[in-house]
């Protein structure tokens, strides 16, 4: 707004200058008073829009506070949660260790242990070796012996028909020296009574002869029974020899 003039050349301008000042402050009221009614009608809309904004808002703030307090819940339990799961991953933590303490623990056992399985396979299998060796030397005697003994059984069997062929002998030696006997004793009977001469009769005289015929062929039969009874013991007395060494290697065989 201008500054007032100080002086007018007459009160007609003075009266036209307020005249006009009044009107032009009139429009500028009413232009103000237009625009309050505006302003007012804005404000009344943009207090209804801000009404419905605060009411939205509140609703909202409610709704997140009460995500807040749920989410605030939520991690107070998780908390929890957090605390429990880290306490029990510390003595799972602590319990593996020692399990673990453990394993290794048998782990050097176990190393040591086939170790000493291993040196212990290692005696079994010289052992083996060894046995095997013996067993082997053991069945090379025993077959021997086997054999031996077959050839033994068979002299033995020999050696006992040799022994009753002895045993025969023997016995046909000894009737046959009792027949000798005899017959000599009848041969000493055929002699005279009377001075000591013998009678010339022929029946004494065949007597004699069929007693000396006797005697002979009793000798003869008993040469040929001592023959055959040397030749009997030159047999069985190897076999005697052979049963001995039989019985020795039979001993060590056993061994």
């Amino acid at each position: 707004m201008d500054d007032d003039p100080q002086t007018f050349d007459s009160p007609e301008e003075e009266l036209e200058y307020w005249r006009n000042t009044t009107f032009g402050l009139r429009d500028r009221l009413m232009d103000r008073e237009d625009a309050l009614a505006d302003f007012q009608v804005q404000s009344a809309e943009l207090e209804m829009e801000l009404e419905k904004e605060i009411s939205r808002l509140e609703a909202t703030n409610s709704e997140l506070r009460a995500k807040y307090d749920k989410c605030n819940f939520d991690l107070e339990s998780l908390k929890e949660k957090y605390q429990r799961a880290q306490l029990k991953a510390g003595e799972d933590l602590a319990s593996i260790e020692r399990e673990l303490q453990f394993v290794r623990s048998q782990q050097e056992f176990y190393k040591s242990r086939t170790r000493e399985l291993e040196q212990d396979n290692d005696d079994l299998e010289r052992n083996e070796r060894a046995a095997k060796s013996s067993m082997q030397a053991m069945e090379g005697r025993l077959n021997r012996a086997i054999e031996q003994n077959s050839h033994l059984m068979g002299e033995v069997q020999t050696k006992k028909i040799l022994v009753d062929e002895v045993q025969r002998l023997k016995d046909e030696l000894k009737d046959l020296n009792l027949e000798l006997n005899v017959v000599r004793g009848r041969s000493s009977r055929v002699v005279p009574q009377n001075g000591g001469i013998l009678r010339t009769s022929v029946n004494g005289n065949s007597a004699a002869d069929n007693s000396d015929q006797l005697v002979n062929n009793i000798m003869s039969r008993v040469k040929d029974l001592e023959t055959r009874l040397a030749g009997a013991r030159t047999k069985v007395t190897p076999l005697l020899n052979a049963s001995s060494q039989y019985a020795t290697v039979h001993s060590r065989a056993m061994r």
